[in-house]
């Protein structure tokens, strides 16, 4: 085919369809040449370019949806359960307003003091008080003023937010008697006002971490949903999205729901579809051999440690999925598993790469394939990026490397959980990516 497309001849298009790892070699057997990409052929990635205008993707895959199920729709014009009705409509979107009774049912009416984001913090801080190393807290009392600050009874998402903040100013060393009063102070402010504000910067870039603890706290599933987050997981793959919503389909139609019929895809079945779909993603690798191994192992790990950074008191950054890391960074065989994870479409390239804060080199910068995501209850959107070490570049992406990976695992446990004392220690196998710049900037206490 290669040696087809160099030696053609007139004003002919060849088209190839393939799939990225399906280009094994640009050899030819015309002396040896092998073709050059913009020269002897030019390179057409749909799903970038589907990734780059989101509204075209977004267009096409709704009417790629809407022909799919036209059969299934109803023939009336008219009403709430009619052709008439927007796509969008027809699936449950999961519940984001801090102040949805949806959240007081999820701490299961308990009382601020009693709920698991509270008593964690309680119990974190009662264990360290006899060391005396808690900036601020001197006794028992100290500690009941600081629950007592930051309850919010009536909305448990912002009060979990209030406990993140102080875990936060704990792990940078500031007084949390302090720190407490001035998030009793910004809580009460927009609670009030539900305004714009420091307060409200930092429950929207958490609001993801912060639901999927309280969702692993009372023993829930995650909650995947809406035709809007189905279409940002299918990273720019119409096959993926048909996947994800075959999946829901089949769970909606199992647990006796009508879809597309009455009502509306009930969150349960799209969570259940979601994972379904990932798990058949996911699952595809196995057949690739020696390979597709070290993918999946890479990839468990790297989801492994997003995990610890998800459900951590305190996060290092918010619905962490990517990383960036340089080319010159990693050895041989971590590098070649990066390249074979992006061939297969585990990991996503982001476009345009990222500054380094010091160096202001260019890296390269990747994300974990959405498809993905629920198989480990991860975000679906995408804020914050890790730069990644050589240590645990290597950690990663080498499947040889197991104990090296449980060391970074430990270090990321540890900075990111109280007591925090690895937090405050230097360790030259660990880049501590935007701890300083980011929630220094973010939480400002």
């Amino acid at each position: 085919m290669n040696t087809l497309v160099r030696d053609r001849r007139g004003p002919a298009t060849l088209k190839i369809g393939a799939r990225q790892f399906g280009i094994k070699t640009l050899a030819t057997m015309s002396a040896g040449e092998e073709n050059v990409k913009d020269s002897e052929f030019e390179e057409l990635r749909l799903d970038l370019r589907f990734r780059r205008n989101e509204k075209t993707y977004k267009d096409l895959v709704a009417l790629l949806v809407e022909r799919r199920l036209q059969n299934f729709w109803p023939q009336s014009s008219t009403g709430m359960a009619a052709r008439g009705r927007r796509l969008t409509d027809w699936f449950e979107e999961p519940k984001r307003d801090p102040f949805d009774p949806f959240f007081l049912k999820l701490v299961k009416g308990a009382p601020s003091a009693d709920r698991p984001h509270m008593l964690r913090l309680r119990d974190a801080l009662a264990s360290r008080l006899s060391r005396g190393s808690i900036p601020g807290v001197r006794n028992d009392e100290d500690i009941q003023a600081i629950m007592d600050a930051i309850a919010v009874p009536d909305a448990p998402l912002l009060e979990k937010l209030n406990t993140v903040l102080m875990f936060n100013a704990w792990a940078k060393g500031l007084d949390l008697t302090h720190t407490a009063t001035s998030v009793r102070s910004d809580c009460d402010a927009f609670v009030r006002s539900k305004g714009a504000g420091r307060y409200r910067q930092k429950l929207d870039h958490y609001k993801s971490d912060l639901i999927a603890q309280m969702f692993r706290d009372a023993s829930f599933r995650h909650n995947y949903g809406g035709l809007d987050e189905f279409t940002r997981m299918s990273e720019g793959q119409p096959r993926a999205l048909i996947t994800l919503l075959k999946q829901t389909f089949d769970w909606a139609a199992f647990q006796g729901e009508r879809p597309f019929e009455a009502g509306s895809i009930s969150l349960d079945a799209e969570s259940k579809g979601a994972l379904a779909a990932a798990d058949w993603f996911y699952n595809n690798m196995r057949k690739a051999g020696g390979e597709g191994q070290a993918i999946l192992i890479a990839v468990d790990r790297l989801a492994e440690l997003f995990r610890i950074n998800r459900f951590a008191d305190n996060p290092i950054e918010c619905s962490l999925i990517g990383f960036s890391v340089s080319a010159r960074v990693g050895s041989e065989i971590a590098q070649r598993n990066l390249r074979l994870a992006l061939d297969h479409s585990f990991l996503v390239e982001i476009l345009g790469g990222q500054s380094e804060r010091n160096s202001e080199q260019v890296t390269g910068k990747f994300q974990l394939n959405r498809m993905l995501v629920p198989k480990w209850s991860l975000a679906t959107g995408r804020r914050g990026i890790k730069p990644l070490s050589e240590t645990e570049m290597n950690a990663i992406f080498d499947p040889e490397m197991g104990e090296a990976f449980e060391r970074v695992k430990a270090d990321w446990t540890s900075r990111m959980n109280a007591p925090f004392e690895r937090a405050r220690r230097a360790s030259k196998d660990f880049v501590n990516g935007s701890v300083g710049d980011s929630q220094d900037d973010l939480f400002g206490y």
